[in-house]
């Protein structure tokens, strides 16, 4: 929230977004006091470096989120097709490693580009 909300916070607005408790929310920032500055009532990143480190990962994450879900959907779509094992564990290979697996018709397209 600090990264994507432009810098400046309350940890009381910040329990209310996660709906937690304020004093839970102090915790975890007292926690996190490399990453965050935190004065009465407000709360910010350190610096800029700091908030792009947090973006970063959070992209991070996300891309990682994705793959794993697409991943997923390829293994049981497989598997609803009734294809043997090695089809499904070729899939989920492919996710472990970052490997992009896209098939049309008789044609299979493997994508290594990260």
């Amino acid at each position: 929230m600090l990264v994507t909300d432009g810098g400046k916070l309350s940890p009381a607005d910040l329990a209310e977004a996660t709906d937690r408790h304020v004093d839970s929310v102090r915790r975890a920032l007292r926690r996190m006091d490399d990453l965050v500055e935190t004065k009465y009532a407000e709360v910010g990143l350190r610096s800029t470096r700091v908030a792009e480190i947090v973006h970063e990962a959070a992209q991070e994450a996300k891309d990682a989120t994705r793959r794993a879900v697409e991943a997923s959907a390829k293994v049981i779509g497989a598997a609803e097709r009734g294809r043997d094992s090695a089809a499904a564990e070729f899939y989920a290979w492919a996710s472990r490693h970052g490997v992009d697996v896209s098939r049309r018709s008789d044609a299979l397209t493997l994508d290594f580009s990260e």
